[in-house]
C-alpha cells in the first residue's frame, strides 16, 4: 500500500502548507445548515462534477463533514473491491470502484486505490484525471490541519486508514514506526515514533 500512495504522490505533486487544525464542531455546523456556503449536499455536488473548482476551505469541509452527510456502502462491497484490487484485477476493480463511488464520493481510500488501478490498466482513461483532483482535495484538507513543531507534527484525519495515506504521502513509512494510541475527547491519538522521528494522527470518530 505505501508503494501505491508514493506513486500517487508523484503523480499529484501535491503542495503542504500548514492552516491549523480545523474546527470540527464549527464545520459540523456548517455542513448541516442548508443557508451555509458550505452546506455539504451542495458541496458533494461540486465535488462530484467539478471539483477542480472546490475551494481549500471547501475540500476542508467536504473532508471533515463527511460523517455529517455521507452514506456508507456495504461493508462486503468495499471488500469485494479491495480484493480485486489486492489480486491486481484492475479491469474489474474499476468498475466495482466506480460503482462505490456513486454512494460514497468522498472516500480517500478507494479514491487512491482506483489510481492505483487506473495507472496499471488504463492511464488514458479521462476519468483518471478527474479522481485524481478528488484525491487531491481530500488529501490536501488532511495535509493542511497540521499542528505543532515541525519535529512532531499532528495531522487530523477521519479514520485510521487515511493517516497511513498521509504517512506515505509525507515520505514516512509507518511499519517502521512505533505507535502508541489514546483515546481524547475528540476521538484517538495515535503516536507514532521511530528514533526521534515522530508523527501523530488525531482520528475523529463519528458520535452517531
Amino acid at each position: 500500500m505505501i508503494r501505491i500512495l508514493l506513486l500517487l504522490l508523484m503523480l499529484s505533486g501535491i503542495a503542504v502548507q500548514s492552516q491549523g487544525k480545523p474546527s470540527i464542531a464549527d464545520i459540523e455546523r456548517n455542513v448541516q445548515d442548508s443557508t451555509s456556503a458550505f452546506f455539504y449536499e451542495r458541496l458533494l455536488f461540486r465535488f462530484v462534477s467539478l471539483p477542480s473548482l472546490l475551494s481549500p476551505e471547501e475540500g476542508r469541509h467536504l473532508y471533515y463533514g463527511q460523517y455529517k452527510g455521507r452514506k456508507r456502502n456495504p461493508a462486503e462491497a468495499e471488500r469485494a473491491f479491495f480484493e480485486l484490487v489486492s489480486a491486481n484485477k484492475c479491469v474489474e476493480a474499476i468498475t466495482a470502484g466506480e460503482q462505490l463511488l456513486k454512494t460514497d464520493a468522498v472516500n480517500l481510500e478507494i479514491l487512491g486505490r482506483l489510481l492505483q488501478c487506473y495507472s496499471k490498466a488504463d492511464k488514458g482513461n479521462p476519468q483518471a484525471p478527474h479522481r485524481l483532483a478528488q484525491f487531491r482535495i481530500l488529501l490536501d484538507a488532511a495535509l493542511n490541519s497540521a499542528t505543532g513543531p515541525a519535529d512532531h507534527k499532528t495531522y487530523t484525519v477521519m479514520n485510521v486508514v487515511d493517516g497511513y495515506i498521509l504517512a506515505a504521502t509525507l515520505g514516512t513509512d509507518l511499519m517502521q514506526f512505533r505507535r502508541r494510541s489514546r483515546s481524547v475527547p475528540e476521538g484517538m491519538l495515535d503516536n507514532w515514533k521511530k528514533g526521534r522521528k515522530k508523527i501523530s494522527f488525531l482520528v475523529i470518530y463519528s458520535k452517531e
